[in-house]
């Protein structure tokens, strides 16, 4: 963790500058496509990504080490007004539902995003390039959590249940179940 601190680290804002700042880090939001350049010149020192946006935006041409820590993840959804879904034709929303869901996010989980260290390690070999990767040891791992993961969710929790929504521990739990 002391290895972060003070390094301006690319986030999306949000929950994750609040975290890089728990690590001691410099919370640096930017937009995704700029980060490749950014790590080229040094405007960045690092960055956290998955794999798919680290094979996506080349981002092996311009990084050569990968430290691979738990940190916030962006997610991706499609929304809809409820007004404009009840509007649609029943088949409509039967087709829609039949490739969405609980099952879907599974199947685009384990066919996409599990996939993507295998894609960039291709690249990786294919362009020559370098890949130097560091797993921290578990009890590194529960440092980082302690320090820049339970403080927040316990934070997240009340700002949500002071919304009105008394089940976000619940919903906070389930995450963290459906993560292991």
């Amino acid at each position: 963790m002391e290895d972060i601190k003070g390094l301006k680290i690319r986030v999306t804002g949000g929950p994750p500058t609040e975290q890089m700042k728990a690590l001691g880090a410099v919370p640096t939001p930017m937009p995704m496509p700029d980060t490749y350049l950014a790590l080229d010149k040094g405007v960045i020192d690092g960055m956290g990504a998955p794999w798919e946006a680290i094979h996506g935006f080349r981002l092996y041409e311009v990084a050569k080490y990968y430290t691979m820590v738990p940190l916030s993840a962006v997610y991706f959804s499609m929304s809809m007004n409820k007004q404009k879904w009840e509007s649609l034709p029943k088949d409509i929303q039967q087709a829609m539902t039949s490739v969405s869901g609980l099952e879907a996010a599974k199947f685009w989980g384990h066919n996409f995003f599990d996939t993507a260290e295998q894609g960039v390690m291709e690249r990786v070999k294919a362009g020559n390039h370098q890949m130097v990767k560091y797993v921290p040891p578990p009890e590194e791992l529960e440092r980082w959590q302690k320090v820049a993961g339970e403080p927040l969710w316990k934070d997240w929790v009340k700002k949500m249940e002071s919304k009105g929504r008394p089940d976000a521990q619940k919903v906070l739990d389930e995450t963290l179940r459906l993560l292991k």
